[in-house]
């Protein structure tokens, strides 16, 4: 039987930055769904960022708290996996690159003891248990699983969650499919193409890949502000007037729909309409800092404390057509 994958390394041996460094050469399961554009939180274009971080100088994300917790619960839910299946699982260390897709990565959570299958283990926050209704599983995550299917010859993957701070645990089953791996596999091998000769991944649209051209292009002051001259073919300058306008039009629709509910409520602060949905109308309070009078009154502060931040700002503007 051919070799299904090789161990390129051992995780308990490598430090944070070490096993980051690996990853970076590699496609891993959690960067699979958004590589295919199909992880809402993240695009093609900033795996694609992460990847070529290593030969352009520009340092991986860092680690955030919430990735941080994750990990450290990871024993817990697996135990509590075990007590609610009666099934045994041991980790796996082992960093795993498959011998017939060598750029897809598989570090998984753990193994099920006299199975050929895998346990990944998440958290989540409780208001995001919508995502797992009906026995529903976030498609970043059958994405994950399946990438990790494919690297291991694994035949079923189980998902364990644990909501918010133990607010609620579920278990989900996959089951290996092939025609799943093979266009998963397929649409990876085309990402990372152009991870290897940087190629810039096609704008999707998505808020992600707008911050990391925010990222990647800040700006020159050397630029001043004359104009360069851009060829219009293919920038679908129509396209994006006739969006805007379409826009702006669905828009006022929608806030002339909230206005009539707002009139319906009058001074109630929760609805619920035919049963179909449930609005919230609540009176808040917030307190703000006047900087303008902290400016005029108290310079001195307002100098100390006042902190400047730069951005880009984008706008287009038609040129009118002159007429004769």
């Amino acid at each position: 039987m051919a070799l299904q994958y090789k161990v390129i390394a051992n995780q308990s041996n490598l430090s944070r930055q070490e096993w980051l460094e690996q990853r970076s050469n590699y496609l891993g399961g959690s960067d699979a769904a958004a590589a295919v554009g199909l992880n809402p939180w993240k695009s093609p274009f900033q795996v694609w960022l992460e990847k070529r971080s290593a030969t352009h100088d520009i340092p991986p994300q860092e680690d955030s708290l919430k990735l941080w917790y994750g990990r450290a619960a990871e024993d817990m839910i697996a135990k509590r996996f075990e007590i609610e299946t009666g099934k045994k699982t041991r980790r796996n260390n082992s960093m795993m690159v498959s011998c017939q897709w060598p750029w897809m990565l598989a570090d998984i959570d753990r193994e099920v003891v006299g199975e050929n299958a895998i346990l990944e283990i998440k958290t989540s926050a409780a208001w995001n248990r919508d995502q797992w209704k009906d026995g529903g599983l976030p498609i970043q995550y059958e994405i994950q699983c399946h990438h990790y299917m494919a690297v291991t010859g694994a035949e079923k993957c189980y998902v364990a969650v644990m909501f918010g701070a133990g607010d609620g645990f579920e278990i989900r089953e996959l089951d290996r499919d092939e025609e799943l791996i093979q266009t998963l596999t397929e649409e990876e091998s085309e990402f990372w193409s152009k991870v290897i000769v940087g190629k810039m991944p096609e704008p999707d649209g998505s808020q992600s890949y707008s911050d990391v051209l925010a990222e990647i292009f800040p700006g020159r002051e050397e630029a001043g502000q004359e104009s360069v001259e851009l060829d219009g073919d293919g920038l679908h300058l129509d396209l994006y007037f006739y969006a805007i306008k379409q826009a702006k039009e669905w828009e006022k629709k929608a806030k002339k729909v909230e206005q009539e509910i707002k009139i319906a409520m009058q001074d109630d602060q929760r609805a619920v309409i035919g049963g179909r949905a449930s609005v919230s109308w609540t009176v808040c309070q917030s307190t703000r800092l006047d900087a303008k009078k902290l400016r005029e009154e108290l310079p001195e502060i307002f100098e100390k404390y006042a902190k400047t931040s730069e951005y880009r700002r984008f706008q287009i503007k038609k040129i009118e057509e002159e007429t004769e």
